[in-house]
């Protein structure tokens, strides 16, 4: 991901023109209930350096981009769905996303797409993650929301991508998403200014830890995190506290 590359190149697999996303769906549970797929080296070359814990693969859609969510056997029926909803409530609440898209294949099954987007106008876009800027293991608890703000004034010097991050604390707060470690937050780098922004908002949608709590605290909180805590990052970080309450007033009328 990223604009980053590798020498040598070894080359790449043969690309396909079409791509059924239920073979895929099918090879992916095979390979989870480690039984024999098909075409182990294809199935891997979709996935990429993409990662996490539901399936993905990097396709091209109307000539662009994309990357298109599977469902893991430990994720409801629905998940693509309940994806495509949760990323459009964040926009409504003004958080910026990708483009993003729900298809239906010929078997009715739904399937989430989001538009990469390290990739403008056919170029490579460098960006970067919080876990890798701040060399920090992302499969355990080891950040709060006031280390993101603080990080994004710092990196980007920008007061909307400040209220931006905030935006996005309290809106996975809110739907009690806590799948909220610091692999899911990047900045990519804007060549016309040469500096870093706040990247786009990806994988926003309720779920739950082992523990129980937000991989991010919220003010030293894992769990019941109420508007008073999320006020307090405000006051911290020197956002203003009408604005920071207009938020979450708004959040919480969109969730109704």
């Amino acid at each position: 991901m990223g604009a980053l590359e590798y020498v040598p190149n070894f080359g790449e697999l043969d690309v396909k023109d079409k791509i059924d996303f239920d073979i895929i769906q099918q090879e992916c549970n095979d390979l989870l209930d480690s039984k024999e797929v098909n075409d182990i080296e294809f199935l891997y070359s979709l996935g990429g350096s993409s990662g996490g814990a539901r399936p993905k693969s990097l396709i091209k859609f109307k000539g662009e981009d994309w990357i298109v969510k599977f469902s893991s056997k430990f994720n409801p029926k629905n998940i693509a769905e309940l994806e495509f909803k949760y990323m459009s409530l964040a926009k409504d609440l003004g958080i910026n996303i990708p483009e993003i898209n729900l298809v239906t294949s010929k078997k009715r099954n739904k399937y989430f797409l989001i538009k990469r987007f390290d990739r403008l106008n056919g170029k490579k876009v460098h960006m970067i993650s919080v876990a890798a800027l701040l060399e920090c293991d992302f499969r355990a608890p080891c950040l709060d929301y006031n280390d993101l703000i603080k990080l994004t004034q710092i990196l980007t010097r920008r007061d909307e991508d400040v209220l931006e991050m905030y935006r996005r604390m309290v809106f996975n707060v809110l739907i009690d998403n806590q799948d909220d470690h610091a692999k899911n937050f990047s900045f990519i780098f804007d060549e016309t200014s040469s500096t870093y922004r706040l990247g786009p908002a990806y994988d926003i949608t309720p779920g739950k830890t082992f523990y129980g709590e937000h991989t991010t605290s919220v003010n030293g909180k894992g769990r019941d995190i109420t508007d008073e805590d999320m006020i307090e990052v405000a006051i911290k970080n020197k956002i203003d506290v009408s604005v920071a309450k207009s938020i979450i007033r708004k959040c919480h009328e969109l969730l109704k």
